[in-house]
């Protein structure tokens, strides 16, 4: 059981037969992996670096460079850096390079400074590693989402087929998330045009590019604005958090039936209600059956 952003949930591995582990480093991640500690050093003490004055202290940078390399290259195999697909970069991919950065650099650590004692290398130098690692493994992957983008904000819409806009309510982390996967729709059907939240801090900031315009009890106002500016509004979609509010929740119901606006909440939309079992589908208990002992055939 895992304990994420605060929910307890029991991660479902995939079929046995389908779990077969391939050790895998791609071409970036091992020339990062070599150039990492050059530029770690470089960042914490240049000198070391110094070709024309050669020291014992630069003769101990390829030692450090060595360690390095040994231990980052199985971290970043045993925290599966390669299977993750580069341009599909998520929180989940971010904190397995943490784990490959922190696992690399305190192995390092320990070999330089209490095995090995390669006094010349500053201290602050693993932490900084660390750094160098993490950024250059999250920057790469941003960079190939950022260059290799699919679906996105185009407007497909057609008199046949029609953009529904769509006005959120209640700004939550799962709507946030919502925004983001409507941006990725391809072709694109949806549309939110603004959020509306309660929340005085939220007013007139933005979420994944939608901007909260208002609270809740402006939704009329904000239906007429739009409906000014030619922009119909074809849903409202309450988060659930709103909607544990019980006279916020009637309160848009009100007005959206003043406007003939449709609205729902985002798990009624997403079809993400809990299913609810009814009380005729309960099994009926079994009575097990007892059997006799061999006397009571006895005459």
């Amino acid at each position: 059981m895992i304990l994420f952003l605060g929910v307890r949930y029991v991660p479902v591995l995939s079929p046995s037969s389908k779990t077969r582990y391939r050790p895998l480093l791609t071409m970036f991640d091992a020339l990062w992996v070599f150039a990492a500690p050059a530029i770690a050093v470089a960042l914490r003490e240049p000198r070391l670096l110094a070709w024309d004055h050669p020291s014992d202290g630069s003769l101990q940078v390829y030692g450090y460079a060595l360690i390095t390399i040994g231990c980052a290259a199985p971290a970043v195999v045993l925290f599966r850096l390669g299977e993750r697909v580069t341009k599909f970069f998520s929180t989940h991919d971010l904190w397995a390079i943490f784990g490959a950065a922190a696992s690399a650099s305190g192995a390092s650590a320990v070999l330089t400074f209490m095995v090995i004692r390669l006094d010349a290398i500053p201290r602050s130098t693993p932490a900084i590693y660390a750094a160098v690692l993490v950024l250059g493994f999250a920057g790469a992957r941003l960079v190939a989402d950022w260059l290799n983008p699919e679906g996105g904000p185009s407007d497909l819409s057609s008199p046949e087929n029609p953009m529904r806009r769509v006005l959120l309510v209640g700004v939550d982390r799962f709507g946030a998330q919502l925004i983001r996967l409507l941006d990725a729709q391809f072709p694109r059907t949806i549309q939110i045009v603004a959020a509306l939240d309660d929340r005085p801090h939220l007013l007139g900031r933005t979420i994944n590019g939608v901007r909260v315009v208002g609270k809740s009890q402006e939704i009329a106002s904000i239906f007429d604005e739009y409906a000014v500016d030619g922009v119909g509004i074809n849903e409202v979609w309450a988060s659930d958090a709103f909607l544990e509010d019980r006279e916020a929740a009637m309160a848009l119901d009100f007005y959206c039936g003043e406007a003939g606006v449709e609205w729902r909440s985002i798990a009624s939309t997403l079809n993400l209600e809990p299913r609810r079992v009814p009380d005729f589908a309960a099994p009926t208990p079994r009575v097990p059956h007892i059997a006799q002992p061999r006397y009571s055939n006895v005459k």
